[in-house]
This record gives C-alpha cells, sequence and structure tokens, in this order.
C-alpha cells in the first residue's frame, strides 16, 4: 500500500511539473532549445561580409545558370565549411540531380532533413530524386510531406499536387516511372 501512495506522489509531481513547464512554454517565460549545432552569433553586417556567405551566393549563381559541376563543387566545400547549413546540403543535392547523380543528391536531402526537419525545398527535392530512381512509393510520401508543410501561398505547392497525382494514377495502374 505504502508503494503505491509513494508512485501516485511521484506521478503527480511530475504531472504538475509538466504542467507547469508547458505553461511557461506557452507563455514565452522559457525557450526550448533551438538549435541542433550551435553556431556563432554574428550581425547581419558581418555575415554579409563572411567567406562562406559570399561562397553560398557565387554557388547558388552557378546553380541557378545550370553550372551544375562547379555548383557541386562550390557546395561540397560549403557543406565542409558550414556543417549545420541545411541550406547547402539541399543545394548541393540539387546541383548533383543536375548531374543526374540522384542517388548522392538523395543522400544530401536526407542529411538537410536531420539538420532542420522543416526544410521544404529538401523533401520536395527528395521527391524528384526518388522519382528519377523509380521509387514512386517513397517520392509520393515525401512530396505528401512537402504539401502538408508548404503554406498554401507556396508557389511551388500546385506542381507538387501536380506531380502526386501523376504518380498516384502511375501506381495505381501499377506503371514505372523509369524502364
Amino acid at each position: 500500500m505504502r508503494v503505491i501512495k509513494d508512485l501516485r506522489m511521484r506521478v503527480a509531481v511530475l504531472v504538475i511539473l509538466t504542467t507547469l513547464m508547458v505553461a511557461l512554454l506557452i507563455r514565452g517565460e522559457i525557450t526550448p532549445p533551438t538549435a541542433k549545432v550551435e553556431m556563432e552569433r554574428v550581425t547581419l553586417d558581418e555575415t554579409e561580409k563572411h567567406p562562406i556567405h559570399e561562397l553560398f551566393l557565387n554557388a547558388v549563381g552557378l546553380l541557378h545558370t545550370r553550372q551544375f559541376e562547379p555548383a557541386a563543387r562550390s557546395f561540397s566545400k560549403l557543406t565542409e565549411l558550414a556543417p549545420w547549413m541545411p541550406e547547402a546540403e539541399v543545394n548541393l543535392a540539387f546541383a548533383l540531380m543536375g548531374l543526374g547523380q540522384y542517388a548522392e543528391a538523395q543522400r544530401h536531402f536526407h542529411r538537410a532533413l536531420e539538420l532542420n526537419d522543416r526544410q521544404l525545398n529538401a523533401y520536395y527535392g527528395l521527391a524528384i530524386s526518388m522519382e528519377h530512381q523509380g521509387d514512386l512509393a517513397s517520392a509520393l510520401g515525401a512530396m505528401r510531406v512537402y504539401v502538408h508543410l508548404a503554406s498554401d501561398d507556396d508557389p511551388h505547392r500546385r506542381k507538387a499536387w501536380a506531380a502526386i497525382w501523376e504518380w498516384q494514377d502511375l501506381s495505381d495502374n501499377g506503371e514505372k516511372v523509369i524502364e
């Protein structure tokens, strides 16, 4: 009997503490951990002058002009210099997709999602890379996550829905995307 009373008391204390913590979190008086990897705090001016920022902008320019090989090299260097940066991983993956290296791209999309599970373009790219590898079930799953997380005014949402409908239709008919 005494063991049960002690256990009830411990559970009651845990429930009260948990409730207080949730209330404080909601009120904003305490904050949850915000990052998996801490990075240096720098001001906006310092960031714009930082070599990582310059390398990132240059690599994005290469990617947008479809210069996939130099873009991949630049983003690869960025992932070494800034391993906490999911945007570098995602853009490296898109550059690799431009080179037709879908399996390697998929690895970098997964890495970006490890760093930030709300990195929307990683879900989108992951879905496209899986489609190119013929894995429609996984492509559908990744694209559904993208649509679920994307805002209603997201410019890529309509295209994502179209891909979902197309892949669902192909899956329902037993067709393969790649032969």
